[in-house]
């Protein structure tokens, strides 16, 4: 993805054609895209977080800002911002790229153990109910009270 100058000319009040923002992309995956001023400040923040397909996409910018947040949105519970047409100049457009997680379940990180409690040669004590950690707390090697010595990642679930 590189990173085009978008210029903005012959900007005033009357309506305007979409500006086009055009990328390539190497494989499908997730982009965010923000314009900045030639001063580097953040002018739009275009997309986030978008799926997008591998190859050439044109994105369209309207050539306002979204500089005007309405700071009490959350109390009239409508999001609504209000964007006003930027200067005439130089900007750049500045995007992110990730490829999708690829989540999938193989096995549990839990031993079955025989039996399930803790035993002399601590071969077993798995008991748990497949819980997240609820507490974790790192051990350096012999600082442990009870056996074996080495550093330990103890944690607790509830």
């Amino acid at each position: 993805m590189t990173a085009p100058v978008v210029q903005a000319s012959d900007v005033s009040t009357e309506p305007q054609p979409p500006i086009p923002i055009r990328l390539r992309l190497r494989e499908p995956g997730f982009v965010t895209l923000v314009i900045d001023d030639a001063q580097g400040r953040r002018v739009r923040n275009l997309i986030s977080e978008t799926p997008l397909p591998a190859g050439e996409s044109t994105l369209y910018w309207d050539g306002c800002d979204d500089l005007r947040r309405d700071a009490n949105a959350a109390a009239h519970a409508v999001y609504h911002i209000p964007g006003a047409l930027v200067e005439p100049g130089e900007y750049t457009v500045r995007g992110l790229f990730r490829k999708a997680v690829d989540l999938r379940y193989e096995f549990t990180v839990y031993n079955p153990g025989d039996p399930p409690w803790r035993t002399p040669d601590r071969r077993s004590e798995w008991l748990t109910n497949h819980t997240p950690p609820g507490s974790i707390c790192a051990l350096p090697a012999g600082a442990a009270c009870d056996p074996p010595k080495e550093a330990a990642v103890p944690h607790g679930l509830h």
